[in-house]
């Protein structure tokens, strides 16, 4: 030290001095003494300077660990939570991978840091540094620690074969597929029962005159019958006349029925048999009234026709429906109509009414008169 050289430097320029003075022989003794008395002291006095040096230079005292205990990750809150030991009263800095995190909070008693992690960290392994701050006394020691976040960690050995597990619950079925290709045509299946007898369709056309029929034989007069002409009245005269008479008088035979049907919604036609004319009879129809109650703005057709028992129309009648008016929101249509029809034994007697709209309901009621002659 400089205090130390300087103290032996003194020393030896009065070592030198004493030397100078004292050259007789006799004098060997006192210079000896003198330079004890003389030595003594400086020695005494660089000794002390030498303590005095050592003392002015304190050794450095030895660090305290910075220790990391635990790391907690919160993904909810996207929070990181340090406990760490001998970071002192301030909060320290949090890097992660190099990444500085902001310090939300640090409690200085607990020594627990809370700090916020990046946003849309990815999974994997981060080095988590923690360093004391400017104003601690371990300012210059950091502390490291490895974390993993998320489900990320390197592959385990692959285990044991486990038992085979229980059978599970059938599954729901799954969507439907897409339709397969067409196939072949199979073979053409059994003839099925047959329908019942639709509904009797509309009269056809009148079809053309056929040829005229050759001429039948000439009649002859009755034995006793005169024929001629009176010149003088310019009439003729018929011998022998023969009284006539209605033998099957209507009168004693009248027929009469009332009937009907509906429309129902959906249906464009309706139809109702009337009556059956039993064996040895033949109906004679002569008049036929109806009502009609449609669908505002509805128009209808009726016809009266007979049918045998195969479901052939043997004769048919048009009839004409007038519109009276509206009546309790419906259309009234009316039909009184003098015809003159003739339905022999087994054959049936129908009305069939049909409409230009299917739509909503309406109903028909039919009124006919004539007369049963017997047929022998």
């Amino acid at each position: 030290m400089n205090i130390r050289r300087n103290i032996k430097a003194q020393g030896n320029r009065t070592m030198k001095h004493v030397s100078v003075k004292m050259k007789p022989i006799k004098y060997h003794l006192l210079a000896i003494a003198f330079c004890m008395v003389v030595l003594l002291p400086l020695t005494i006095f660089g000794q002390g300077g030498q303590t005095s040096e050592d003392s002015l230079v304190q050794p450095e005292s030895a660090p305290v660990a910075l220790v990391i205990n635990t790391v907690t990750v919160d993904y909810t809150s996207n929070l990181i939570t340090i406990t760490v030991q001998n970071f002192g009263s301030t909060a320290p800095t949090v890097k992660l991978s190099g990444i500085q995190l902001t310090v939300q909070s640090f409690n200085a008693s607990t020594q627990t840091i809370v700090a916020v992690l990046p946003v849309a960290l990815n999974p994997g392994d981060y080095l988590i540094t923690v360093a004391a701050s400017n104003s601690s006394t371990n300012s210059a020691q950091v502390s490291e620690f490895d974390i993993t976040i998320g489900d990320v960690g390197p592959p385990g050995l692959k285990g044991d074969k486990g038992d085979k597990g229980d059978k599970g619950d059938t599954g729901a079925p799954g969507p439907q597929g897409i339709q397969g290709l067409r196939g072949e045509t199979g073979p053409q299946g059994p003839v099925g029962p047959q329908g019942p007898a639709g509904l009797q369709g509309l009269q056809g056309q009148i079809g053309p005159i056929g040829p005229q029929g050759p001429s039948g034989p000439a009649g002859t007069l009755a034995a006793g019958t005169q024929v001629g002409i009176d010149p003088a009245s310019n009439t003729v005269q018929i011998g022998n006349t023969i009284s006539a008479r209605d033998i099957d008088n209507s009168a004693l035979q009248p027929f009469h029925i009332a009937s009907g049907f509906s429309f129902f919604s959906g249906s464009q036609g309706g139809q109702v048999v009337l009556s059956h004319v039993t064996a040895g009879k033949r109906l004679v129809i002569e008049y036929i009234s109806a009502e009609a109650f449609l669908p505002e703005g509805q128009k209808a057709k009726f016809q009266i026709f007979a049918s045998d028992t195969f479901g052939l129309t043997a004769s048919n009648h048009y009839l004409v429906p007038t519109l009276v008016g509206s009546f309790l929101g419906s259309d009234l249509l009316e039909i009184s109509q003098p015809i003159r029809m003739y339905i022999n034994a087994g054959n049936s007697i129908n009305l069939f009414g049909f409409r230009n709209n299917s739509t909503g309901t309406g109903f028909v009621n039919v009124d006919i008169t004539g007369y049963f002659v017997n047929v022998p």
